[in-house]
Parts: structure tokens; C-alpha cells; sequence
């Protein structure tokens, strides 16, 4: 019978059994990086004592300072589904935190969740460009490369963008900038807009791509993402593959003139109060 009690927090020994799956799935980058997360956060990894290639998930902070919890991964055996849920939950509740978001789960995968009390909070559309053979070229402002230092300009640029579920504090970018690759776009030494991109093994991942309300409509969205195209097939990234929200109108037509294709299932954010 499996019970809450069938689960555990991964330890430093775990590592060697789990990484595999963590790693390829691109949310760390390396077994060391996965060490240090569960040094860092003891309550962040969590498996099935007996199976835990088959059962694991990533518990992480979702935004700075919101009280927000996220199921970053969840992959879970069918039995185990509900009670590994449960527990997880119980986990997030004694670490203190107000509720808990789904990672993004196709339709399909959603029952267990509605099972356990989470409600639909968000629906997001899945973008594939599946060649980068063919990138168009854009130059219409200057560009560099993203550094540590930029944290609290993107952080700004995020508070004139992205509600409040979406945007970054400064604490977010300053660990966002330690993982992944991007550029800002400078007029005058300030940041007018910025994107994140990454990859794992040959697929890449735009994760981010915002620039500031006055300096929309001036190429500066186009020149942005064809440099972090350009940065990804440098990289061995044969597709790529982004997220957006539906009513986000300005961002598809952008991405569909970089030949970025829609998927026809969306991904669903679920969310719970604890």
C-alpha cells in the first residue's frame, strides 16, 4: 500500500540514482549543481523510498518574497500519484509557505492534481521553431551579453511588463542570471529589454524575452530574440521551444515570424492555497 510514509527528502547518496533524470530534463546542469541544491534546500527534492528513478519531484520558491511554493517536476508512478501529492503538500505547509503552483501539466495530467484541491490559475501556449538553420537578422539596437550586474534592471524591466505572478524580483534575476544565457538591449547605457535563453543537449529554450512599453515597435524585440536564436545554435540547439500566454498577441506575432510553430496542446498552471 503506499502512503505518505512511502516517500522521503532526497539525500547527498540519492544523487547518483535521480540525476539523470534531472539533468536531462534540463533543470540542473550538472550532478554538482544538483548536490548543491539539496545542500542548500534540504526540503526541495523528494522521491519514493523503494523506486525513486520512477518517483521524484522538485519543490522550489516560486517568486521572491510572495510566499509561493512551485512543483517545479513532478514524475510520478500512477499509484503513487495522489498520496506522493499529499505529502508534498505537507511539506510545503511546514516550510511555511501560503500556496503551491503546478509545474505546467498537459491537459491529461491534471486529474491528480484536481484531486488534491489545485484549480486552474493559468493557460499557456507551447511555441516549437524546429529548425535554426534559418535565423533572420536583426540589428536595431546595441547589444551585450547578460552579467551578473544586471539583476536590478531586469528586475525593473519586469515591473513595467509582466504581472505580478510573472515578473522577477530582484532576488529572482540574481539567481536566474547564475543558470542561463541572454542579452540585454542598452540606448544610452540604460536596459531597454532583455531575454534568457537555454539549452539541454540539442533543444532550447527561450525562457524570457521582455523590453521596456516606450521602446516597443522599434525592432528591439526582433534583434533580441534572433541573438539568443543565434546564441542557441551556437550551443548544438537543433529546435526550440518557448512558452507564452494566450492573449500575449504582440509576443505570437513576433515568434511566428521567426517561424515558431504552435503546439496544439496548451500547458496548464494549476494553483492551491495550503
Amino acid at each position: 500500500m503506499i502512503t505518505k510514509g512511502s516517500f522521503r527528502p532526497a539525500r547527498s547518496g540519492d544523487i547518483s540514482r535521480i540525476a539523470g533524470c534531472l539533468v536531462e530534463g534540463g533543470l540542473f546542469a550538472a550532478e554538482m549543481e544538483l548536490a548543491d541544491y539539496i545542500r542548500r534546500h534540504p526540503w526541495g527534492i523528494h522521491l519514493h523510498q523503494r523506486c525513486p528513478e520512477e518517483t521524484h519531484a522538485v519543490l522550489d520558491v516560486w517568486r521572491e518574497g510572495t510566499g509561493t511554493s512551485i512543483i517545479r517536476l513532478f514524475k510520478s508512478r500512477p499509484r503513487d500519484q495522489r498520496p506522493f501529492i499529499s505529502y508534498l503538500l505537507d511539506v510545503l505547509v511546514d516550510e511555511g509557505f501560503s500556496d503551491a503552483l503546478s509545474p505546467g501539466l498537459l491537459p491529461s495530467a491534471t486529474r491528480p492534481f484536481k484531486k488534491a484541491g489545485f484549480v486552474e490559475c493559468e493557460r499557456l501556449l507551447v511555441l516549437k521553431k524546429r529548425s535554426l538553420l534559418h535565423v533572420p537578422t536583426q540589428k536595431a539596437c546595441e547589444l551585450r551579453r547578460l552579467a551578473a550586474g544586471d539583476a536590478g534592471g531586469i528586475a525593473a524591466i519586469d515591473e513595467e511588463c509582466f504581472d505580478d505572478m510573472w515578473r522577477f524580483r530582484i532576488g529572482d534575476t540574481q539567481k536566474m542570471l547564475a543558470s542561463v544565457n541572454g542579452f540585454v538591449a542598452i540606448q544610452n547605457g540604460a536596459a531597454m529589454g532583455y531575454t534568457m535563453v537555454s539549452t539541454s543537449r540539442e533543444a532550447g529554450t527561450v525562457g524570457r524575452l521582455a523590453v521596456r512599453p516606450e521602446h516597443r515597435n522599434r525592432g528591439v524585440g526582433s534583434t533580441l530574440l534572433a541573438a539568443g536564436l543565434d546564441w542557441l545554435r551556437e550551443a548544438g540547439a537543433k529546435e526550440v521551444t518557448l512558452c507564452t500566454q494566450r492573449g500575449n498577441l504582440r509576443s505570437r506575432r513576433l515568434y511566428r515570424s521567426f517561424g515558431f510553430e504552435q503546439l496544439p496542446e496548451e500547458l496548464w498552471i494549476m494553483q492551491k492555497d495550503l
